[in-house]
Order: C-alpha cells, then structure tokens, then sequence
C-alpha cells in the first residue's frame, strides 16, 4: 500500500525503513529515530505522509487480526 505514496525514488529507501518498524507503541519514538539527521522541510514532510501511511496499516492489521 505505502507504494501509492511514492513521489520520487528516495521513498523507497524510507518505505524499507518504515518497513520494519512492527511496534505500535514505540513507533513513533523510531521514526523520530530515523529521521534525527534530516535537515530538509521537503523530506521531513515525505518522512511524516509515508509514516502516517504505514502507521495506518498497522492499525489496519490489528483491527482485522482481532475482528478474524
């Protein structure tokens, strides 16, 4: 799903990245994590959509792992 967000080739290496985080609880502490170096207002922003995009999936799964 995090696919239909991309919008330049740098998203890719953020969705692997995103990819890996499983946590809910402690997601958003390692996403803060991930991006500490970034400098750029546009790739902060990118960070944060694709973040929000696979946070959403996350929910999405545990939702459907507890209604099943």
């Amino acid at each position: 799903m995090l696919e239909s967000y991309v919008m330049e080739s740098a998203d890719y290496a953020k969705i692997k990245k995103l990819r890996t985080l499983h946590n809910m609880e402690t997601f958003w502490d390692d996403v803060r994590k991930f991006t500490k170096n970034v400098r750029s207002d546009h790739s902060l922003g990118r960070w944060q959509i694709l973040a929000e995009a696979r946070y959403g999936e996350l929910m999405q799964a545990k939702r459907s792992f507890y209604e099943d």
